[in-house]
């Protein structure tokens, strides 16, 4: 495989704290990995002051396997190392999860399969049969391999690991006919009435002994549909699992709970987070305060109907990726829910600043009327909520908004009856196309749940079949550098809390030689590395006395 180092000049021009971004003047590296054209096959990980490692699956096969290679470089992108490993061929990626304290990078690779009628965010981790764990040390890039069985057909939420146990957090699986029947019931609002489905989803983890493949189901027990939304680790006076629950015991009732699990998967304790009357918590995202308090930070929608149901062939009915109203703040005292604080979009100051000026104030101003007129002005997005960032007291929350795009696809069949009339019918469908990035919202909280300020910062043009986390942080004192990369280019915005200290640039991410044209480019993405440092990278189809297409990843600066 070719590959080629390359310098680019980034700088930002700074007297005191930055009022720029992205230039040209200091030298970070740009490497380029020859690609297929549509490809989308390479995995990059930012590993701090580690480097970065970079692995694919190669068209090498070994014995029957596939091989993948696993390299690291260094913070110079200088090669370190380079691992190929032998995996069965029916296994493709499916997470990975990095332990920085271990130095560790863990792969998990899994049979994937599709059920009808979902969409691509829940149909790509869907797995049955065997997995294989590859676990790479990232000082020496020395890797091993444990081979198990998923107990059924699972979606696999997340990936975590503490000491030598792997936790898989899961949810049960519907078959095609469960997903198709269920579809039908809900064309004709059987469920909404009655609350009837033909598959339940249950929660589980799955902790994999890391030494020898072997494991335990901890199976969430609750009564009727619970939905894994998310978990996190916590690291305090031992290390743990934070898991947040969604339980649907009928039409008529939803449940939220909060529940510590032990890397072995005991049970610690559990918590039930009340919404109050007429709230449903769409998203949570914990951080703990010490001595015994915690907070917890998402999206919420008012519930509207009793029938509400989870809904195997629809994402969006079972609380992933659902459409909200605005956000919430709540604070935990050990076991114990001391508050419950919401604040909806419509009445943040900056929400819609992402708008141009004059729709913002048409927007702003709708609301207004209808708070006079004792009317409430609902306004409704999907947020997909980042991990809360802890700065100078302030408990930071970040969204990407995004909605689901369609295509409406029209056919005409004409035929002739047997007396030679001829007639004519139109069938249409909606084809789902992608999600459409439009803003992120940014919003401060103080430890009591006072909101503190609001921004937004525009997202332009970006339209993608997988739902991440799109913009990425900086600080510089109590400056926040907003960013993200998009079609060759780094598009950034800084703020001060709810000032906008420099509106949003746009840096052209250069190319290796004098000439080069670039005439395509996909799958860019971008995230924090280390210090003032950014890594950039995606796919590019370049024109400059010939074609090439390339992969590529660049240290970017900020200074």
């Amino acid at each position: 495989m070719k590959k080629i180092m390359i310098m680019l000049l980034f700088w930002a021009m700074i007297s005191g704290t930055i009022t720029s971004t992205f230039a040209q003047g200091v030298q970070p590296l740009r490497v380029e990995i020859e690609a297929k054209k549509g490809s989308d096959d390479y995995n990059v990980v930012p590993v701090g002051k580690d480097g970065v490692i970079l692995f694919y699956e190669s068209n090498e096969k070994e014995k029957g396997n596939k091989i993948w290679v696993f390299t690291k470089y260094n913070t110079g992108l200088k090669e370190d190392w380079n691992e190929e490993v032998p995996v069965q061929k029916s296994l493709n990626f499916i997470k990975y999860y990095i332990d920085d304290e271990k130095k560790m990078l863990y792969v998990l690779l899994g049979n994937m399969h599709y059920v009808a009628g979902q969409s691509s965010e829940l149909t790509s981790n869907n797995a049955s049969g065997t997995f294989q764990i590859v676990s790479i040390d990232i000082s020496n890039g020395n890797s091993n391999i444990i081979n198990s069985k998923f107990p059924g057909s699972l979606y696999i939420r997340d990936l975590k690991v503490i000491n030598d146990k792997a936790s898989i957090f899961c949810m049960t699986s519907p078959t095609r006919g469960d997903a198709c029947m269920q579809m039908f019931l809900t064309c004709t609002c059987i469920p909404a009435f009655t609350g009837l489905t033909v598959f339940k989803f249950h929660s589980l983890i799955m902790n994999v002994n890391l030494n020898d493949g072997t494991f335990t189901t901890i199976p969430i027990k609750y009564e009727g549909n619970t939905l894994l939304l998310n978990s996190e680790l916590v690291q305090d006076k031992s290390t743990y699992y934070k898991v947040f629950v969604k339980n649907k015991p009928n039409a008529k009732t939803t449940s939220n709970y909060l529940i510590d699990y032990s890397g072995n998967g005991d049970l610690i304790k559990k918590s039930k987070i009340k919404s109050g009357s007429n709230k449903l918590l769409r998203t949570f995202k914990y951080q703990n305060l010490g001595s015994d308090e915690s907070i917890i930070i998402g999206t919420y929608d008012t519930e509207k109907k009793k029938g509400f149901t989870f809904n195997p062939a629809n994402n969006e009915s079972m609380g992933l990726n659902s459409v909200s109203e605005g956000i919430y703040f709540t604070k935990m005292k050990g076991e114990d829910q001391e508050f419950i604080k919401f604040y909806p979009f419509s009445k943040m100051e900056n929400f819609f600043n992402y708008l141009k000026s004059k729709t913002a104030n048409k927007v702003k101003e709708k609301v207004k009327k209808a708070e006079k007129k004792g009317k409430k002005l609902n306004v409704n997005y999907n947020l997909l909520v980042h991990k809360i960032i802890e700065k100078n007291g302030q408990y930071i929350l970040i969204g990407d908004a995004y909605y689901p795009e369609y295509r409406r696809e029209c056919t005409t069949i004409t035929t002739t009856s047997s007396t030679g009339a001829v007639s004519t019918s139109t069938s249409c469908r909606d084809i789902f196309i992608g999600y459409r990035f439009t803003h992120a919202v940014v919003a401060a909280f103080d430890k009591e749940g006072n909101k503190l300020w609001d921004n937004s910062f525009a997202i332009q043009d970006v339209l993608t079949y997988n739902l991440k986390e799109k913009v990425k942080v900086m600080f510089d004192g109590d400056n926040i550098v907003l960013t993200y990369s998009h079609d060759g280019y780094l598009k950034s915005q800084i703020i001060k809390g709810n000032e906008i200290v420099q509106s949003k640039e746009e840096t052209k991410i250069e190319t290796l030689n004098e000439g080069d044209k670039v005439k395509q480019n996909w799958s860019s993405d971008m995230d924090f590395w280390y210090d003032n440092y950014f890594l950039s990278w995606g796919y590019q189809k370049i024109k400059n006395k010939g074609k090439r297409t390339v992969f590529y990843f660049n240290k970017i600066g900020l200074q």
